[in-house]
């Protein structure tokens, strides 16, 4: 299980990888989940969320955003550590009804397939639905360590978590599954998505990003992305 040292008692470990992500941040006695993977995920999950949890307290379950992806092991989180799950405000009703429409695809393909399934596979990325504790807009400090950060483009709603201004976990703001590209496959408001990457630069001196999909990114590779656009 890959993880990050940030410093002395304060850890990043990603619970779950391949293809779909999901981390814990472990500072001293007490967690934060970001993200839960899909349904199918639900069982790896846990037997990682116990090995690492070890008697710690799971405080929160921070949602970078609500597609199904990222969500849909939310209400059993829920259910078996009991954290206060923290969304953005603008998807919380999504949380609470288990579906959220899919975004816009950047590519042909992620367009077509978009399309597709907003009119006809709704229940492919249904979830359980749960009722948030914190519902957010704009910066939200958990502590003095931790702050998270509205960066919308990929979804309406979505949202960063900075760590001591080292790491930060960007959820689908960043796309880290192939070389050539950092842009994710599907995007509401591409425009709003780079306003967002030049705010994880501008305002964080964050050296590694932290994806929903894929591998780590450095700060130097967005960077480049990012002077490309402009």
């Amino acid at each position: 299980m890959k993880h990050w040292n940030v410093e002395e008692g304060c850890s990043i470990y990603q619970i779950l990888d391949k293809f779909f992500n999901a981390y814990l941040i472990v500072i001293d006695q007490e967690a934060y989940l970001i993200d839960t993977g899909r349904q199918k995920d639900s069982q790896r999950l846990e037997q990682n969320l116990v090995k690492i949890l070890n008697g710690r307290t799971l405080k929160y379950l921070i949602l970078t955003h609500t597609h199904y992806d990222h969500c849909g092991n939310a209400a059993l989180i829920k259910e078996k550590w009991g954290p206060k799950i923290i969304v953005s405000k603008k998807e919380s009703m999504y949380l609470k009804q288990g579906s959220t429409p899919l975004p816009q695809g950047t590519l042909l393909f992620t367009k077509i397939l978009s399309n597709l399934g907003n009119r006809y596979a709704t229940s492919w990325y249904m979830y359980e639905s749960v009722n948030p504790e914190i519902e957010i807009n704009g910066i939200y400090a958990i502590s003095d360590n931790i702050k998270i950060i509205t960066t919308p483009g990929h979804s309406d709603g979505s949202v960063s978590v900075v760590i001591k201004d080292q790491y930060v976990i960007v959820g689908d703001a960043l796309f880290g599954s192939f070389k050539g590209s950092i842009m994710p496959h599907f995007a509401d408001d591409k425009k709003q998505l780079y306003d967002s990457w030049n705010k994880l630069l501008m305002n964080t001196n964050c050296h590694t990003f932290l994806p929903g999909h894929g591998k780590s990114i450095s700060r130097n590779r967005l960077e480049k992305e990012l002077s490309k656009i402009k």
